[in-house]
């Protein structure tokens, strides 16, 4: 046990267990569990580590196979994520870390080893929707991979399970940022043109004025939109993940933002108002105006959208 987990039997007959949850100047604070035996205390002292976010150094030797250290560091962190940050790490972790990482020991794990690893990624790393987007994984998606390793070895370094965290002196690939697409007048009008022809002229329209993400504009209601104010109002973000819908507010306080709307645009959104019965301002059309449209639909939207203004090049965010 670790300095200040305590367990001992009390005059009542009780075992109790004590555990400093934090040392605060003179005074730690602490916490303690009961049971009947011994063996019912210690479980419940592992539960309220587990809770509190604590790993006990017991648990930890450095021939561990990585996979076991990962499950156990993920179960004693998983309190201080998010909802949607726990489903990235389960997906990077499933479909990336643990194919190529799970049955080395911790301390066989080597910047080498690492750095061949994103190579492999960058190269044939992608598993889903390769016609669309390439074999490989994107810069920004091994970068976010590297973070989750690096997370990783420092819970065991800083906790001096291990003498130094390898996943920080690795090289990662670096951004190559391509110069942002500016369309012309005349290109416009033949994107909107074409977007009229689809039925999406007010959804590429607005998501061209604006500047506004993919979840944002999917999950724009009409009482985000003043028309006597003339702005929208940015608070929240879609995701769609196992067939279902995730309407959550903006991570940062930066994303929660105003725009101010054009006479023109409000003009138009008007207009497209009275056509709508759907509390959506850009509802799915295949399921009756009652749910908001898929984020991920968007880039494929937009991508057709282009190829039939013959072949222009370009994405929906940029």
């Amino acid at each position: 046990m670790e300095e200040g987990n305590v367990i001992k039997l009390d005059k009542n007959g009780v075992w109790k267990g004590r555990l400093v949850i934090k040392k605060t100047g003179y005074k730690p604070i602490v916490k303690c569990v009961y049971g009947l035996t011994y063996e019912e205390c210690e479980q419940h002292l592992i539960g309220l580590k587990i809770e509190n976010c604590i790993i006990d150094k017991a648990i930890f030797f450095p021939n561990m196979l990585f996979r076991d250290w990962v499950e156990i560091w993920y179960m004693y962190t998983a309190c201080n994520r998010r909802n949607v940050t726990a489903t990235g790490y389960e997906i990077i972790l499933r479909n990336y870390i643990f194919p190529a990482l799970g049955s080395y020991p911790i301390n066989k794990i080597t910047t080498g080893v690492l750095e061949r690893l994103y190579a492999n990624l960058l190269k044939n790393g992608r598993e889903r929707l390769r016609e669309l987007y390439g074999a490989g994984l994107t810069v920004n998606m091994v970068r976010t991979i590297h973070r989750v390793i690096v997370a990783i070895f420092n819970a065991d370094s800083e906790r001096s399970f291990i003498e130094k965290n390898h996943a920080t002196k690795a090289k990662i690939p670096r951004y190559h940022t391509a110069a942002k697409k500016i369309y012309s007048q005349e290109g416009l009008k033949t994107i909107l043109g074409a977007a009229k022809e689809r039925g999406i002229y007010e959804l590429i329209l607005f998501s061209l004025c604006t500047g506004m993400e993919r979840g944002e504009i999917c999950a724009l209601r009409w009482k985000d939109i003043s028309f006597n104010g003339r702005k929208v109002v940015i608070t929240h973000s879609l995701r769609y993940e196992h067939q279902e819908y995730y309407l959550e507010p903006v991570r940062k306080t930066s994303q929660r933002r105003q725009i101010i709307l054009s006479p023109q645009l409000l003009s138009i959104m008007k207009s497209y108002k009275k056509t709508s019965n759907s509390n959506w301002v850009f509802p799915c059309v295949y399921k009756g105006g009652n749910k908001p449209r898929n984020p991920d639909i968007l880039t494929v939207l937009f991508k057709k959208l282009l190829k039939s203004c013959g072949e222009m090049e370009g994405s929906f965010q940029s």
